[in-house]
């Protein structure tokens, strides 16, 4: 009996001491080298507390380094990074989830390739305030924000290219990056991932960023058909100017954008069979409503039936290699 009790006794101390390793309910903010180097002898690889990495007000201790992190495979809470001493993020390379990003007010941060694994947030994702930032490559892999894109005040970024594999988030808010260009980016999210939120706040708000001039792609020029959802599209470059600019050049972009009439899809909805027509051979993704890739098939030009009898009930989206998205029931 007392053997037992010992055992209990050593094995609920073991729980409890494995418990907070793993940083549940921590709000836990690292400002100095040493804290960074010694995150991993203390913490759970799994880490499931928020974790902010910030500047300390001590301008003599300063986060240079992030390279003992690497192994840290998820942040369930929120991930934040604000250290202008950094110039890149080698260590986060093990990473494939958070449960939110904020990358703010990193001054002299230029490379963010080692977000490569990141495939999700569940929560918002933020780009903000970085000042030598010039694109995101790093986030080639990411394919769902469960909130809001948030990329603001980014003085160098030029383009957004690294998102394209982006298909879910919930809003979109682009403001203040003086030298972005085009939206290329955000051209594969799903117009019907925006969600309506219950704020008294826009979905969509690309504003004040002065050489954005080509506004004009699959996504924006869908999504802004959506009378459900508030939408501020202003003060960047001609073109880009207006919703009014941005609606005519979606219209006078017909051919490009409205690649429909080369592609009809029936029955919708289907219980098993999808039948494709095409005049020109495409590659089609089909995603689910999460936007996980379940299937990429090639099809040739002509009739193309595509097996959805495997499938579980539910909303599928079709995405052809021309970046035309449709909506498929699975019933």
């Amino acid at each position: 009996m007392k053997f037992f009790s010992v055992t209990a006794l050593a094995f609920l101390l073991f729980s409890n001491y494995s418990f907070s390793q793993c940083g549940s309910g921590l709000n836990l903010t690292l400002t100095s080298q040493k804290e960074i180097d010694e995150f991993l002898l203390n913490y759970c690889k799994e880490f499931e507390g928020h974790l902010r990495i910030k500047d300390n007000s001590d301008t003599l201790i300063k986060i240079v380094d992030l390279s003992p992190l690497i192994g840290l495979k998820s942040v369930d809470g929120i991930l934040q990074i604000s250290c202008n001493s950094l110039v890149n993020l080698y260590g986060l390379d093990s990473l494939k989830t958070v449960g939110a990003l904020r990358l703010h007010s990193n001054e002299n941060l230029k490379n963010i390739s080692s977000f490569s694994n990141l495939n999700y947030t569940r929560g918002d994702f933020w780009i903000i305030d970085n000042k030598g930032l010039k694109n995101l490559e790093g986030f080639t892999n990411l394919f769902q924000v469960g909130g809001y894109l948030m990329i603001q005040e980014n003085d160098s970024l030029n383009n957004i290219d690294a998102l394209s594999k982006l298909k879910t988030t919930l809003g979109i808010h682009i403001r203040g990056n003086n030298v972005l260009v085009n939206l290329n980016g955000i051209s594969n999210v799903l117009p019907n991932a925006i969600i309506d939120n219950s704020l008294n706040i826009d979905e969509i708000s690309i504003n004040n960023n002065d050489l954005l001039s080509v506004c004009t792609n699959n996504f924006i020029c869908e999504v802004i058909k959506r009378t459900d959802l508030r939408i501020k599209i202003e003060n960047n470059d001609v073109n880009c100017n207006s919703m009014a600019e941005i609606s005519n050049n979606c219209l006078t972009s017909l051919d490009e954008f409205q690649i429909e009439k080369s592609i009809n899809i029936y029955p919708n909805p289907t219980f098993d069979q999808l039948t494709i027509e095409l005049r020109h051979p495409e590659i089609l993704y089909i995603y689910d409503y999460i936007g996980m890739l379940k299937d990429k098939i090639f099809l040739n030009a002509g009739n193309n039936v595509v097996d959805f009898s495997t499938k579980n009930q539910g909303i599928y989206y079709l995405n052809f290699n021309n970046n035309k998205v449709f909506k498929i029931l699975k019933i």
